[in-house]
């Protein structure tokens, strides 16, 4: 009898731990469940320009915010995220949630790349020159076209047989087809040339446009796909980059621009290195000539009819 109670007495015991152990495996499971649905929770306001998206990387949750600042609920922690906007560039962030707290962060969203329609045709002030020889003293002279006097810039006391000139308000590079050993860098503020080492692709050279400083100068050649370009040595190297020298622009700091249908190509001939940049829209058509003004700091492509502002920034 005796045995038969201890081993009731035992079996109670057994009940009331398993009981308790359960219970407090339920009451923990509650507790967990709203510390980690409920509790632990803190806020992030983020402020953007509308719509845009958050992401965040954590939980793999995706926020659309019609409205700002975009109110967003998430553990504390340190939050890994980004926000993307149609035709923006991306901005990856983070930031530290903090229990029962709320935080803001601020985003300045950046535009991508993209070509702008305007209905302005832009003005581009080109220069021409021609070649004749001058009555006076018998020698061909190099003149603008513009100048109703054809006055000189500077004499070949031994004619050019086939000249041709490219260039702009500063500068003038003059090329003999006929004669690779003739060619000239021509200074047209001092009134003053400099003659170049030989270059016998400039036999056949369709185009040319110099950099900002003088220091390079583009050049295209005839069945050639590929651009070249010409150092202050007079050095001729051809790039990697297809197109026509009508689609080619110098910007500051000696950089080269080359647009096409689906954005631009930037290139630094210091450094041989070049950068493609695909922009957020594409042209209806392939572009035909861009336009530089003041210096490359605005640029335009035509494309058909129509005329579209490059915004880089």
């Amino acid at each position: 009898m005796e045995a038969d109670y201890i081993d009731i007495k035992l079996a109670k015991r057994r009940q009331i731990f398993f009981g308790t152990l359960i219970a407090l495996v339920i009451v923990g499971s509650i507790v967990l469940y709203f510390w980690g649905k409920v509790l632990n929770k803190g806020t992030i306001l983020i402020y953007a320009e509308t719509p845009f998206t958050a992401h965040f990387y954590e939980r793999k949750e995706v926020f659309e915010c019609k409205n700002s600042p975009c109110e967003i609920v998430q553990p504390m922690g340190e939050k890994s995220f980004y926000i993307s906007k149609d035709g923006y560039e991306a901005i990856f962030d983070s930031e530290k949630i903090k229990l029962w707290r709320t935080v803001e962060k601020k985003i300045e969203m950046k535009k991508k790349p993209h070509f702008l329609k305007t209905e302005d045709e832009p003005i581009e002030l080109g220069m021409r020159y021609s070649f004749e020889i001058d009555e006076e003293n018998n020698m061909q002279k190099l003149f603008n076209l513009d100048d109703p006097g054809k006055k000189a810039i500077v004499y070949f006391p031994k004619a050019l047989e086939d000249p041709i000139a490219f260039g702009d308000k500063k500068r003038i590079l003059v090329a003999d087809k006929a004669n690779p050993t003739t060619t000239y860098k021509v200074n047209v503020e001092e009134k003053s040339k400099d003659l170049l080492p030989e270059i016998k692709q400039f036999k056949i050279i369709t185009g040319g446009k110099w950099s900002n400083d003088g220091k390079f100068f583009a050049v295209s050649i005839f069945r050639q796909p590929n651009l070249w370009i010409m150092d202050e040595a007079g050095s001729l190297e051809q790039t990697s980059i297809e197109g026509n020298i009508n689609l080619a622009a110098w910007r500051k700091d000696n950089e080269m621009v080359v647009a096409n249908r689906e954005g631009i190509i930037l290139y630094d001939p210091l450094n041989k290195k070049r950068e493609d940049i695909n922009f957020s829209n594409s042209l209806d058509e392939n572009p035909s000539k861009i336009f530089s003004i003041n210096d490359g700091e605005i640029l335009f492509v035509k494309a058909g009819e129509n005329f579209y502002k490059l915004i880089l920034e």
